[in-house]
């Protein structure tokens, strides 16, 4: 069986030109184990590396050796589009291992990396602003609570001061409570990320594979050349970049939420 995906080629007059590549679909990943999404920053290409190289550095990191016992055995698959690992494990403390790395030593080199446990598929997610930046996994997940509702973890998007929530259930409270204070909460959509240096659709800003591949917003080249006139990054007609924040079409797009996902 096949899996399709699309990765950018070039880019004209603010248009995405993309191409079909076909990939094996692997077996799914069991569904009841636990999912560590792990994001390295320092230009790791992962679609250039081969998995078991990112697998062993885990293990290393982790201690995890051959004599551990059955439940504790995990694997490691590859997002070639986000450029994301996800280890998946049935063990909660091998989960928590992992999503406590910082660094992950791959060939030689040492890379700063991001891991979180991601939510199960019966949840919903919620963003929580007014969270200072770089507010730490440990430290949200001790002190934030929603009353009537089951938190199952946090992370803080990025470098922003929202905190991304999971809850328990198809639905999101309007608030939830952070060192005692009372902050805006608010249903989750998921957008397609892109890059404003590659400009590439698919993966975030802090795991770009290609940060030294600049190029201009508008029209896809090399900026301050011979070729490329744009002095600023502006919009232009039929922009249609779905992950550029200028574009009304970034959210992606699904079945409607249930009515109470919004209530609390």
């Amino acid at each position: 069986m096949m899996m399709i995906v699309f990765r950018q080629i070039s880019q004209q007059q603010g248009c995405v030109i993309v191409e079909e590549i076909k990939q094996k679909r692997l077996p799914p990943l069991p569904r009841d184990d636990y999912k560590i999404i792990i994001r390295a920053r320092g230009a790791l290409n992962l679609s250039n590396l081969e998995i078991v190289h990112h697998s062993r550095a885990v293990a290393e990191k982790t201690q995890h050796g051959s004599k551990r016992p059955p439940k504790a055995f995990f694997q490691t698959r590859v997002d070639e589009l986000e450029n994301i690992a996800v280890v998946s494990t049935p063990d909660e403390d091998v989960a928590r291992n992992i999503r406590d790395l910082q660094y992950l030593h791959i060939l030689g080199n040492e890379y700063e990396i991001t891991a979180y446990i991601a939510a199960p598929d019966d949840s919903s997610r919620g963003m929580v602003q007014g969270i200072p930046p770089g507010t730490p996994i440990s430290e949200l997940i001790d002190n934030h609570h929603a009353p009537g509702y089951k938190v199952l973890g946090a992370r803080m998007i990025g470098t922003t001061s929202t905190a991304l929530v999971p809850f328990a259930g198809k639905r999101v409270p309007r608030g939830g409570i952070f060192e005692h204070a009372m902050l805006a909460c608010s249903l989750y959509r998921p957008t397609r990320p892109v890059w404003y240096v590659c400009h590439e659709v698919g993966h975030r800003a802090y795991v770009c594979p290609n940060p030294n591949n600049v190029k201009c917003a508008v029209c896809g080249i090399q900026p301050h050349t011979a070729t490329c006139v744009h002095t600023s990054v502006r919009p232009v007609q039929g922009w249609t970049v779905t992950a550029d924040k200028r574009c009304p079409e970034r959210l992606v797009r699904g079945s409607p939420p249930s009515p109470q996902s919004s209530q609390h």
